[in-house]
């Protein structure tokens, strides 16, 4: 009679860390990202590392920065939260920020 085993735990744990951080950079790297919404990862990483996480930055100063039109930002914003890569608050698309996936993904790919 065979057992099933969970193979992921005859997996060393580091190994288990490693495996799971190149899916993730994997994925981001399939994730086709346009140049606005890689521009706006870079941007939200770099609020984070000024400000700590999860480094809020609101939509008119994305557009602002990114030199684009804040209906283009937001379209931008949508895209990355249907990613997962992104939040925004619960009122309007006012800011966005990175999920702790995003920044780590962010961080590692561009």
């Amino acid at each position: 009679m065979m057992y099933a085993t969970d193979r992921a735990s005859l997996r060393p744990s580091f190994l288990s860390g490693a495996f799971k951080a190149a899916r993730q950079t994997q994925a981001l790297l399939q994730m086709d990202l346009t140049q606005t919404e890689s521009d706006l990862l870079k941007l939200l990483a770099d609020a984070w590392d000024a400000s700590g996480p999860p480094g809020y930055v609101e939509t008119s100063e994305v557009a602002m920065r990114l030199k684009i039109s804040v209906a283009d930002a937001k379209s931008a914003i949508q895209s990355l939260h249907v990613k997962g890569l992104v939040d925004t608050d619960k009122v309007d698309t006012f800011a966005v920020y990175l999920t702790p996936e995003g920044y780590d993904l962010v961080r590692k790919v561009l």
